[in-house]
């Protein structure tokens, strides 16, 4: 898909994205890119239909309107997550990406904003209030219809020209809605800082840099090949952070070569906080199935690929009784629907992806960034390559390591495990370091030493 996108970016004359004398090209270029992602994967896939998502967003707002008079206030710093990116450690729900960040600020005042209909809290920290992101959702779609503007044709043109169809005059309102409301928003309660968990907060982070106010983002997934992040055309640098927080040294080479950070010195290594939790922790649950398997599969599901991988996990766990085959959902409900019939299929909702895959012997994905973490933890990769999508993603990281395994569609993976050499967690670890950093919370300290 990155060469599909790379190819039409190039095409367009970005000079023409403009609107009074603004280049608005960033806002075109993330849409443009979300929708060929969606192209590229079946439809469906989403249990919930537009009409109960916008009914439980509605709910939402009304419910949060009565807490906006509380929230809106002083902070000294706004975070901008989303619900995804809490893990359970220990009994304890974190935000796996700012934790740490936040422990280093336990005496500021902060206001999170979180991409979600149903909070998720960090439960160590008590300097933190939440709310949902659906109150500016709905004041930007009121606020829309009342945004008259100019005359753009040259930007739906060059669009139409290439064969990108796209709601210009929409987009163009609802950028301006939102950076109005977050102006605003600012103003009210001037933050030091904006703290990002996803490049999809761009127009929160163009809103702050506008006003002065420092940006960071924390790395939440891969980088490399992403269309977010691959921008070698000249762009307006306001719509992107001015800090930015990373896995390993492989990410700050990728941003190195990109246009996403102004300034190279503000990239910094951080690495996984799950990951350097994880790394040396043992489970006797996941361990005490080697009394009855010979090896231990943890498998971590895609939404997008979610059916194929099923299907084929079933059809194996038939031929190979001696395998444990753990499935690892993104969310507790995705498995509902299926039905499984072989005893050495487990699932174990009270666990997190990090603690399975640390105590099993091999990691099987298509795609998920979970493959850049899971030799961290001293466990090999095996990527199931359907259509070709592992090669199109980590292509270059599974060619230049040997602890990553490639399955075909049609192999079945006895195949590629009986040939497989043993090798010991702390070679794979070490071989990894350079897309998960060591040393979490010191560079986490460090990096704060540096921006605060």
């Amino acid at each position: 898909m990155i060469d599909k996108f790379n190819s039409l970016v190039k095409s367009i004359d970005i000079s023409k994205i403009k609107y009074k004398d603004e280049n608005i090209w960033s806002i075109f270029r993330n849409r443009i890119g979300w929708n060929m992602v969606m192209e590229e994967y079946p439809s469906g896939v989403f249990t919930n239909s537009k009409k109960e998502h916008k009914l439980a967003v509605v709910k939402t707002f009304f419910m949060d309107i009565f807490k906006l008079p509380f929230y809106l206030r002083r902070y000294d710093y706004i975070y901008f997550t989303s619900f995804d990116d809490y893990r359970v450690v220990d009994g304890k729900n974190v935000n796996r990406l700012i934790h740490e960040f936040s422990l280093n600020i336990k005496d500021a005042k902060i206001l999170e904003i979180q991409s979600t209909l149903s909070l998720n809290k960090d439960s160590e920290l008590s300097n933190i209030n939440y709310i949902s992101n659906t109150f500016i959702i709905i004041f930007r779609l009121i606020l829309s219809r009342f945004i008259t503007i100019e005359p753009i044709d040259s930007i739906a043109k060059e669009f139409d020209k290439n064969g990108v169809y796209l709601n210009v005059n929409g987009t163009v309102k609802e950028y301006i809605a939102y950076k109005v409301l977050y102006k605003l928003l600012f103003k009210i309660i001037k933050p030091k800082m904006v703290v990002t968990t996803c490049y999809s907060h761009m127009l929160a982070i163009e809103s702050a840099n506008d006003l002065g106010i420092d940006t960071l983002e924390f790395q939440h997934g891969k980088i490399s090949e992403h269309y977010a992040y691959t921008i070698k055309e000249r762009i307006d640098s306001s719509f992107y952070p001015k800090y930015i927080a990373l896995f390993g040294e492989e990410d700050r080479t990728y941003l190195n070569s990109s246009k996403y950070i102004k300034d190279k010195e503000n990239i910094f290594l951080v690495g996984s906080m799950l990951v350097s939790y994880y790394s040396n922790k043992t489970n006797n649950k996941i361990l005490s199935l080697r009394e009855q398997y010979s090896k231990i599969i943890a498998i971590t599901l895609q939404w997008t690929v979610l059916d194929e991988v099923i299907e084929y996990i079933k059809r194996e766990s038939k031929l190979n009784k001696e395998y444990c085959f753990i499935l690892i959902p993104r969310k507790k409900e995705e498995l509902n629907s299926y039905t499984f019939d072989t005893n050495n299929i487990k699932i174990f909702l009270d666990l997190t992806c990090y603690e399975i895959v640390a105590n099993s012997d091999y990691h099987l994905t298509v795609s998920s960034t979970c493959a850049h973490e899971a030799p961290s933890l001293g466990i090999k990769n095996i990527f199931y390559n359907i259509r070709n999508l592992s090669n199109i993603s980590f292509g270059q990281y599974i060619k230049s390591n040997s602890f990553n395994l490639l399955l075909k569609p049609n192999q079945h993976i006895s195949e590629i495990i009986d040939l497989d050499l043993d090798e010991s967690k702390e070679s794979i670890m070490n071989k990894n370091r350079d897309i998960i950093y060591p040393n979490y919370v010191d560079n986490i300290n460090k990096m704060v030493e540096d921006i605060l």
